[in-house]
């Protein structure tokens, strides 16, 4: 049973939005699209992972996707956790393609691929590490001791694993099925009880917390140098513009009602999760201050201020539904 559905990761819409907004001749564009690249296929990784768990896994096992706990003053986060009333069940997901190497005298994996070789951090030891950050905060919380293990999963079929001795918690996604048997088998006694275990769930449903990331601050980049308008959903040009009540594209005529949503939710996710009209006008390069003030209070956002004070909250879960395909999404 899926208790938290896993869903596109803050940092991947961040980092879409951010390649959306930068001119392509920017210093950063290179460095930008090299880590929306590696931010994809991990969450491509953990979506055909999830396949596997959706086909396999038993009522029995509750499915919590991207867990980010507190630890301390801070936090770890888990790609995947499976309770159950016998045990725990963490799995760190790798979409790796290449030969890899399980270096354990310097705890690295290394890739070989195309002749070229790249270290990446043990996931070996960030899984260990999430195991017993994660017994931690079940001691703190007074969860019951219950055994905790720990899976390190390579969605990847272009992936072949070397290491100089078995490494049982390192397996390919096919294998999972039979990991799931073994651990079934293994543990056979139940630890938590029923009122337990939903306790356990509301309470790491109530202590995930989302990490605020701020892309334009990682990438040492400022938001006067972002691209604003409205982009075209046909032809990816920032150039739409209002015309009798709806937004049409001067260079390929496309007409489109609420291409403003899109530009709302990039600001909210680049530059802040507020704004007034003034600078709703600045960033859709509107001129009308009556065109901006209807086109905010159409979409009924929660508010402080009135008049030329009023700012609205953006939330992107308030803002309606506005899905758009642009040249730099995947």
């Amino acid at each position: 049973m899926i208790k938290k559905e896993r869903k596109p990761p803050l940092k991947l819409q961040k980092l879409e939005a951010l390649l959306r907004r930068l001119p392509a001749s920017h210093p950063k564009y290179k460095e930008v699209e090299v880590e929306l690249a590696k931010s994809r296929a991990g969450y491509k990784g953990e979506l055909s992972l999830d396949y596997h768990i959706n086909c396999f896994a038993s009522p029995q096992h509750l499915i919590f996707h991207d867990l980010r706990l507190p630890y301390k003053q801070y936090f770890f986060q888990m790609d995947t956790l499976l309770v159950t009333p016998s045990y725990l069940l963490i799995l760190e997901v790798k979409n790796i393609s290449g030969t890899l190497f399980l270096d354990h005298q310097f705890n690295q994996l290394i890739r070989n691929q195309n002749g070229e070789e790249h270290v990446f951090a043990d996931p070996i030891l960030q899984v260990r590490r999430q195991a017993f950050q994660l017994r931690m905060w079940l001691e703190v919380y007074k969860i019951p001791t219950v055994p905790i293990e720990y899976l390190v999963v390579m969605t990847n079929r272009n992936a072949l694993l070397k290491s100089h001795k078995s490494e049982p918690c390192v397996i390919h996604s096919e294998a999972l099925h039979e990991k799931l048997q073994e651990f079934d088998r293994r543990y056979n006694q139940p630890v938590l009880c029923t009122k337990k275990l939903r306790k356990l769930s509301s309470s790491l449903i109530k202590a995930d917390t989302m990490q605020q990331l701020d892309v334009l601050k990682q990438f040492s980049i400022h938001s006067s140098e972002l691209i604003t308008g409205v982009q075209c959903p046909h032809c990816g040009k920032f150039a739409m513009r209002r015309v009798y009540g709806t937004w049409r594209c001067p260079d390929c005529e496309y007409v489109c009602k609420q291409a403003h949503l899109s530009a709302l939710i990039d600001y909210a996710l680049l530059i802040k999760p507020s704004i007034t009209n003034h600078e709703f006008r600045a960033f859709l390069r509107l001129s009308s201050i009556n065109i901006a003030k209807n086109l905010l209070a159409a979409l009924q956002l929660p508010y402080t201020g009135e008049t030329k004070g009023r700012v609205y909250e953006l939330s992107i879960g308030d803002l309606p539904d506005y899905v758009r395909k642009s040249p730099n999404s995947s």
